[in-house]
């Protein structure tokens, strides 16, 4: 089983879609802790404001007033950053989960891969297992009409018994060449 050209682009167009999503929610995070920043900074200089001026009757309640405005804006913004923040992961816990199923579904299909890589193999020892026994049963066949032939048109004893005796040579030597074929298809497993 092999994983189609076209199936391999969906796949990794997919992939660099989740990785451009991602690094959009991570510039958005970004940007939202600079806002963030930015509102401290305008709380800070209010305070400093109010530390500075505080003495002068007047504008001590307005620096007040401004302070209290800032701090309840930048409360509001750290609200408002906090409910994204919070949209974001989620946004990113699901993207995640995405890019880990397809992550899961690839390492399948590779296992399901190697898996018939496998058994094909083992197929292929098989066939060249079997090619090697019917290749020696044709052998003992030949050998045995040889036999037969010679039994048939000899009639002295001693070339009857010089070809039984070459029939058991090639006996012998097809069995030896059997049980080396059978270990190395069971090396082979």
């Amino acid at each position: 089983m092999e994983i189609s050209d076209n199936d391999r682009n969906q796949f990794i167009s997919k992939m660099k879609g989740y990785e451009a999503e991602k690094k959009a929610l991570l510039d958005d995070e970004h940007r939202l802790y600079q806002e963030l920043d930015a509102e401290r900074r305008r709380v800070e200089k209010a305070n400093n404001e109010m530390k500075k001026w505080f003495w002068v009757p007047g504008y001590n309640i307005y620096l007040c007033v401004d302070a209290h405005d800032e701090c309840a804006r930048y409360v509001k913004k750290i609200d408002s950053v906090n409910q994204q923040k919070k949209q974001l992961q989620n946004f990113m816990d699901e993207l995640n989960r995405q890019i880990n199923e397809a992550s899961a579904s690839v390492s399948n299909i590779e296992r399901e891969i190697n898996k018939y890589t496998e058994s094909i193999a083992l197929l292929a020892r098989k066939i060249s297992y079997y090619n090697s026994l019917v290749f020696q049963f044709n052998e003992f066949y030949y050998q045995y009409s040889l036999l037969y032939k010679s039994i048939d048109t000899t009639s002295d004893m001693s070339s009857i018994l010089e070809a039984v005796d070459k029939a058991n040579e090639v006996i012998i030597e097809l069995s030896q060449r059997e049980t080396e074929i059978e270990n190395q298809f069971e090396d082979g497993l």
